[in-house]
């Protein structure tokens, strides 16, 4: 398993994942990806200091291109979901809060990532077998990379614009 990349994720949840990562001998990458404005980074570095299965990729604002190659993504549910679904990257989704769990399992239906629910019921010793498997099934990873791109096609600010001139 390698091109796994985390982003967006509350330092509580990613020393977790990191963790679960750690302690197993899978063959994995593992990107950290750290936005300029994420205030644990050298918690961070620390966590994955001499452990070459991890690079920590700091200040980045636009994390599309990094989404275009990485093979499965880790994170909470949110925007960065929706940036990955447009991205075709299948991901693995943690909600961080009670709205946020409401708003993943409305997602379901759309097959489009997969979510792993509510941070407290969330056994993160099992992340890896999950990644493994899952990155591992490449019919399953297909069909959720296509219904993620189904659904966020990237044409939303044309629609918004038409309706616009519609009403103007």
């Amino acid at each position: 398993m390698t091109g796994v990349q985390t982003c967006a994720l509350p330092i509580y949840l990613l020393e977790k994942i990191i963790r679960s990562f750690k302690i197993h001998k899978h063959n994995f990458h593992v990107d950290i990806v750290i936005t300029k404005f994420y205030k644990n980074t050298k918690k961070i570095i620390e966590l994955v200091k001499n452990d070459n299965r991890f690079t920590v990729i700091q200040n980045q604002n636009n994390l599309i291109p990094l989404m275009q190659r990485a093979k499965l993504g880790i994170f909470t549910f949110g925007v960065t979901a929706y940036e990955s679904f447009y991205c075709g990257l299948v991901s693995m989704t943690i909600s961080h809060s009670k709205e946020n769990d409401r708003a993943a399992k409305k997602m379901l239906p759309h097959h489009c990532m997969h979510y792993l629910g509510y941070y407290e019921n969330v056994d993160f010793m099992n992340i890896v077998k999950i990644a493994s498997t899952l990155s591992n099934d490449h019919k399953l990873m297909n069909e959720l990379s296509a219904n993620g791109k189904n659904l966020v096609d990237g044409g939303g600010v044309r629609r918004v614009a038409l309706v616009i001139r519609r009403i103007v």
